[in-house]
């Protein structure tokens, strides 16, 4: 499915209205979402980066959080699994507790203070067979209950919070063994049978096999993930059934490079 940067958006950045009526909650709640969508990330209370992030080969990686805020707050992390990343059929399991085999957050809760930042640390225990994706949300709670009756003049930490900003971090857990794999089907359609996912940016269909020159290509964005499919909508079926190559250009997930690769039938 291709990338957008309004999916991105969508994903990265949820917002939660807390009001006591429910008609004005109604009425205002796509007003607001609107101003927000357009907001600066710096009126946020609080700032995450990177917001997307792939585990190194030690299994580990680092998101910093920064207070945009004048008071101190309490931060909540959870983590979701995504099942089917990239597909109309994507959705996200939570992860109780903060904490799996396959992806811990440390620490998953902790205190901001006015100013500050903190980094947390993401650690993948059991590296996957396959490529995985999760997110990782970070979300503004009240303060703990004993600190609740103490005077704002002391613990300087607000207990009130009207609209609250939740930040979700995707995060790419690489496989134990890395492997590019294309494979196009009779109907059109391109399978990843290989071990991560593809960043697709171009599609050629060439009337020569190994033949550069003899190739036409047209922009594609989209990503496909292992065992998903995916159908290019810059060339129709027929087109790429009369190629006698299809060839992608897609980002090398270790240099950042774009590069090439010939799909295979």
């Amino acid at each position: 499915m291709e990338d957008t940067p309004h999916k991105t958006l969508r994903h990265g950045l949820s917002m939660a209205i807390l009001s006591h009526n429910t008609l004005v909650k109604k009425l205002a709640y796509p007003l607001i979402i609107m101003g927000f969508i357009s907001m600066p990330a710096a009126c946020a209370n609080m700032s995450v980066y990177p917001m997307e992030v792939t585990l190194n080969n030690q299994g580990a990686a680092q998101v910093q959080t920064l207070s945009q805020s004048g008071e101190a707050q309490f931060i909540r992390v959870s983590i979701k699994r995504i099942e089917r990343p990239a597909t109309p059929f994507e959705k996200e399991i939570l992860v109780e507790d903060a904490v799996s085999p396959s992806l811990i957050a440390t620490p998953d809760k902790f205190a901001l203070a006015s100013g500050s930042q903190r980094i947390i640390r993401l650690i993948s225990l059991q590296p996957p067979e396959k490529e995985t994706a999760w997110r990782v949300y970070f979300e503004a709670v009240a303060a703990p209950d004993e600190l609740k009756d103490k005077s704002p003049q002391n613990n300087n930490i607000s207990n009130q919070v009207g609209i609250n900003l939740v930040w979700g971090v995707l995060v790419h857990i690489p496989p134990r063994n890395a492997r590019l794999s294309l494979t196009q089907s009779a109907s059109g359609e391109v399978k990843n049978a290989g071990t991560v996912r593809v960043v697709i940016r171009e599609v050629a269909v060439c009337s020569k096999q190994h033949s550069s020159s003899s190739c036409q290509w047209k922009k594609e964005h989209a990503t496909v993930y292992p065992d998903e499919t995916l159908r290019f909508k810059a060339w129709s079926s027929a087109e790429l059934a009369a190629a006698q190559e299809v060839r992608i250009k897609h980002v090398d997930l270790n240099t950042r490079n774009i590069a090439e690769y010939v799909i295979g039938h």
